[in-house]
């Protein structure tokens, strides 16, 4: 548990994290209740409850930047199936 910067996109973000080799593999949020599994890019697997919708995407799918869905990798939609 602790916080970490990240430069990527200038925040602090806050809660558990694992590393590998200096990557990050494992970040559960606690300000957001995000979970992501894996290393960046599309073997990632995020678990993401954003705007009162669980969803469960690829590293892919969805890019974080833009916050614009790719039309590539998969998404499974827990709240409207």
């Amino acid at each position: 548990m602790g916080r970490v910067h990240d430069y990527s996109n200038n925040k602090d973000e806050i809660g558990l994290l694992g590393y590998n080799e200096g990557e990050r593999t494992i970040f559960l949020d606690s300000e957001t209740g995000k979970a992501e599994f894996g290393k960046q890019g599309k073997g990632r697997i995020i678990i993401n409850p954003i705007n009162n919708i669980a969803k469960i995407y690829s590293g892919n799918f969805y890019n974080e930047a833009t916050g614009q869905e790719q039309n590539e990798g998969m998404l499974i939609n827990l709240t409207n199936p």
